[in-house]
């Protein structure tokens, strides 16, 4: 099946809601560059030329004994029954079957797809704070669909691991929601040859939410983050890499809407490109006219391994309070000569020092991971990828 097949399949039948969905998704078509939010992106075309790659093999977290659920070609495969029995944590999860919803008004033609052909998807209440993290692998070799619902009650903790390592072409949803000063951190990282992943999440009152995805690998990737502080002392800390190489065209697009005062948002990105690898970085905070008091940053930066790599940044303030701390900022550049000059008269070979400056830039993301044996996971994962793959 062509990739873009994965957007255009025949219209559902016997569901109301699919149906309408797809009439929404069918009367906007797939977004191009004529999308303010998709300048960058050409997606018909991209996913028409898009090639299924070979992926990478994901993390491994296995050490920190997550609860896993698995998703395979889009439906359920394994975990709900470990999670459902496990000792201690009886009550800390609530699991329903996956039903469409109604689409939202204005929805986007991906949103409207995703509802439109979505086979399935995990419907979670976190009703107590789980002692282990949650992970949601997303695998499989065929173009598919997933729709996902997570609501963290009032005060729950919880860590999600968002793994996308399929081969196919996938089109992921995520609504989240966060009750009163719950806290959630999540760590994303995608290794699938061609998906667009979109992340809804909307934090109460005195909520907390820490992120920190990474692109790995993967053809065409667009990951997109929607970040709602609705309720008054609310955060939000966004931490994003890219590490392009090849023919890579990676897209990431994190926004932050505050809605109420005496909310804050830190936006970071730290992007690697190498050989003929293109990144775009969007970041965009939005502050309400009644949201007064609000303090967002965001801050780009992108290291350029090679002449042919391309960056493609925009940092925007949408502001219509006038009591606010807003700034951003944007830096691209390549290896600092002197670093390696300095690591080099040191007795450090120029290949390793190369390497090294790049894990320390890449590290600044991996830093904010809050748990350290997720961290340190990371950490070593990409210090092994850093090397596989960087140029001499």
């Amino acid at each position: 099946m062509p990739l873009i097949k994965m957007f255009n399949i025949a219209t559902p039948e016997k569901d109301s809601v699919r149906q309408a969905a797809y009439k929404v998704a069918q009367a906007q078509g797939l977004p191009t560059r004529h999308n303010e939010d998709w300048h960058y992106t050409e997606l018909p075309t991209l996913l028409r030329d898009a090639k299924p790659t070979q992926i990478l093999s994901p993390i491994d977290f296995a050490s920190v004994n997550p609860y896993c659920i698995v998703f395979r070609d889009g439906v359920f495969r394994d975990g709900v029954k470990n999670i459902e029995a496990s000792e201690g944590d009886e009550a800390a999860f609530h699991i329903t079957p996956y039903a469409p919803q109604p689409l939202p008004e204005k929805a986007t033609a991906i949103n409207a797809y995703n509802m439109a052909h979505a086979q399935d998807g995990l419907c979670l209440r976190v009703i107590n704070t789980p002692s282990r993290p949650l992970e949601v692998k997303t695998l499989g070799d065929t173009s598919h669909h997933i729709r996902h619902h997570i609501v963290l009650e009032a005060g729950v903790e919880m860590t999600l691991i968002k793994t996308c390592a399929a081969s196919g072409a996938h089109n992921i949803w995520w609504d989240i929601e966060l009750g009163q000063g719950a806290r959630l951190n999540i760590i994303s990282h995608h290794y699938g040859s061609v998906a667009v992943e979109t992340q809804t999440i909307t934090l109460a009152k005195d909520a907390t939410l820490h992120s920190t995805d990474f692109i790995m690998a993967g053809d065409v990737v667009r990951h997109e983050s929607h970040i709602h502080l609705s309720g008054v002392g609310a955060h939000a800390y966004l931490h994003n890499a890219i590490l392009g190489t090849g023919n890579n065209h990676h897209d990431m697009r994190c926004v932050a809407h505050h809605h109420a005062a005496h909310t804050s948002s830190t936006i970071n990105a730290h992007n690697v490109l190498d050989d003929t690898a293109r990144g775009i970085f969007q970041g965009k905070v939005i502050v309400a006219r009644d949201a007064q008091h609000v303090d967002a940053t965001q801050n780009i930066r992108a290291m350029m391994l090679s002449d042919e790599a391309e960056m493609d940044t925009k940092p925007e303030l949408e502001i219509y309070a006038d009591d606010v701390a807003c700034a951003h900022g944007a830096t691209i550049g390549a290896l600092d000569d002197d670093a390696l000059f300095f690591l080099q008269a040191r007795g450090v070979d120029k290949k390793t020092a190369k390497r090294l400056l790049i894990a320390a830039f890449i590290e600044q993301v991996v830093a904010t991971i809050a748990a350290e044996p997720q961290r340190v996971l990371v950490q070593n994962y990409i210090s092994s990828l850093i090397a596989e793959t960087s140029s001499a």
